[in-house]
């Protein structure tokens, strides 16, 4: 009995001490083609994105259930995949995702074409790429990627199902597993919002002073700022105030000495 209520307790310790984060979105709205804004924060994929022209950062993963075909992929930034000069397509030049199979590639998704939204069945945030449009089937493959928040791994992209066909357009759905893909809130500090909002209302302030001026009393050049005597003074008010406060200073810190040099 002992035993199991030990077992029982280091269940339970282990329980409380590991952090469990579940999201709760409902909404994700496209900022770019690195974000993401939903109601939980703003997903920024920017940290995994390689720089423009080099490799892609998720390369030749291969799609469940096609045997031979892999796609790579690189947020944010466009890319090129060089080709075969035996290669029948070569379309993977500037884009976000490539889909090669044998020696060829094909543009599956294009930068400029990054779009966000909510997928009410996973209750995720997905983010899609359309690529180009082929001739003989006059639709565009599309990339889907869902985006999963996991706070253990850096960036980790997988397949999570065969191509599908929509309307003779080929569909690649994808998972990413990211820290990245993790909402995160504004870091503003209590002070910087201070600071906004005292500046949100000075600016205010004088504006509609200057209006009120202006329209109403009739004023004219500098009259028109609000107040315009006390802002002409304002340098010489904090000027006395720093003196006095000076003062008040030296004659408090020394007043100690003062009085025992009048003994």
């Amino acid at each position: 009995m002992w035993v199991s209520e030990n077992n029982w307790i280091s269940i339970f310790i282990v329980y409380i001490h590991v952090p469990t984060v579940v999201w709760t979105l409902s909404q994700c709205i496209t900022e770019s083609d690195c974000k993401c804004s939903t109601d939980e924060g703003t997903i920024d994929l920017s940290q995994l994105a390689l720089p423009a022209s080099s490799a892609p950062r998720f390369k030749d993963v291969a799609v469940k259930g096609v045997e031979g075909l892999s796609v790579s992929w690189n947020p944010c930034n466009k890319w090129t995949k060089p080709s075969s000069p035996s290669s029948q397509y070569k379309d993977c030049e500037n884009i976000a995702a490539c889909g090669t199979i044998l020696t060829n590639n094909f543009d599956i998704g294009q930068q400029e074409t990054a779009e966000c939204y909510f997928n009410t069945t996973v209750e995720r945030c997905v983010l899609a790429f359309t690529g180009k449009v082929y001739l003989d089937t006059e639709q565009s493959p599309k990339t889907f990627i869902t985006l999963e928040c996991d706070s253990s791994e850096e960036g980790q992209l997988e397949s999570i199902g065969p191509s599908e066909k929509v309307d003779d357009s080929a569909h690649f759905p994808f998972k990413l597993h990211s820290k990245y893909a993790c909402p995160r809130k504004s870091s503003l500090s209590a002070g910087s919002v201070l600071i906004i909002v005292f500046g949100s209302l000075l600016l205010a302030y004088i504006v509609a002073g200057i209006l009120f001026n202006k329209f109403h009393r009739g004023a004219t050049g500098k009259e028109v700022i609000p107040n315009i005597n006390f802002w002409m003074d304002f340098p010489l008010l904090v000027k006395d105030g720093v003196a006095f406060s000076y003062q008040f200073c030296k004659k408090t810190c020394g007043g100690k000495r003062s009085s025992y040099e009048s003994i």
